[in-house]
């Protein structure tokens, strides 16, 4: 009798055991985190627009599996690096910038496109238009119209010519002049281009600023300027000419060389657009009925180290209006 009571126990303490590592199986299968393999593409460093995205992503509830690339600006490294992708095996793909999200259109249809930092995606090709991309790519766009960036330097210098500082090898420098070009007559002044893609060229560019007696620089929203900003801010500032550019970052330095005026989308904000689009595709929606955005509303940033170096006032209206002042 004892020994059968013993057995009982025995049965029902393995039973019990039994049914709590079961208990414990199915709790962890419950509230396991979902897996997704995200592709991050970059064309150059990382910078706050990637950070943003990875916080999103990161703070979701899915357990990310993150594969970094950079195309380190070549783009036969880029086309490499898109071959050698296993797609069977990834979620999504994070695409950085117009060059990246161009070729990505043309080499891979069968997963999930986000880009990031694509000025114009409709007339680069990258969607068909902004509210139906019509493939598989969604995104957020930097784009700033050239007459808002136009306009804000207009309110702090009356300026007749004005230099660009130009990619003839990036497409997006090449549309920025033409837009620029066909505002000439609207705006008052002459647009005059100094080509520069590296560091190489900095020299004549610069001597093609001082001949043309230009009022002022442009820096588009190009990569060849964001990857040689340190070079270029020094060399224009140095020559006492003011300028404006649409990523506003290179008007927040504060340590180092910076532009005059920034007027543009902030970029870890549009990171965490971007972020947001990549979690709509997780909950199961197809990126073409996905629109392409931008933010809604521009910051304007005045550097008054940099207006103080080149020797030049700032109205206290434009002060006052600014987003940010950085002294």
């Amino acid at each position: 009798m004892w020994k059968r009571n013993f057995l009982s126990t025995k049965a029902l303490i393995v039973l019990l055991a039994f049914l709590m590592l079961i208990t414990g199986l199915v709790t962890e299968m419950v509230f396991a985190k979902e897996k997704k393999t995200v592709v991050m593409l970059r064309w150059r460093f990382k910078d706050r627009s990637e950070e943003a995205f990875e916080k999103v992503l990161n703070a979701s509830g899915f357990e990310i599996n993150w594969q970094d690339y950079c195309a380190d600006e070549k783009k036969d490294k880029l086309v490499e690096i898109i071959k050698g992708l296993d797609t069977s095996k990834i979620d999504l793909i994070y695409s950085f910038g117009t060059t990246v999200s161009q070729v990505l259109k043309d080499m891979i249809k069968d997963v999930p496109i986000v880009y990031c930092i694509v000025s114009d995606p409709v007339g680069s090709g990258v969607v068909v238009s902004w509210e139906h991309s019509g493939n598989n790519f969604t995104g957020a766009s930097n784009a700033v119209p050239v007459d808002a960036q136009l306009k804000a330097l207009k309110r702090i210098l009356n300026f007749k010519r004005l230099g660009m500082i130009h990619n003839p090898k990036e497409g997006n420098s090449v549309m920025w002049k033409d837009q620029a070009k066909a505002m000439e007559k609207d705006f008052d002044f002459t647009l005059v281009t100094a080509d520069f893609t590296t560091k190489d060229d900095l020299e004549s560019a610069m001597r093609t600023l001082v001949d043309e007696k230009v009022d002022a620089v442009w820096l588009s929203a190009v990569s060849a300027i964001k990857a040689n900003q340190d070079i270029l801010l020094t060399a224009i500032n140095d020559k006492k000419l003011p300028s404006i550019t649409a990523m506003t970052d290179l008007a927040k330095r504060k340590d180092k060389d910076s532009a005059l005026v920034g007027l543009g989308p902030d970029y870890y904000k549009l990171g965490e657009l971007a972020g947001q689009k990549a979690l709509q595709i997780f909950a199961g929606k197809k990126p073409t009925d996905i629109p392409s955005e931008t933010l809604k509303s521009f910051d304007l940033i005045i550097n008054t180290k940099t207006a103080e170096k080149i020797g030049m006032k700032i109205p206290l209206g434009i002060l006052k209006t600014a987003t940010e002042v950085v002294k």
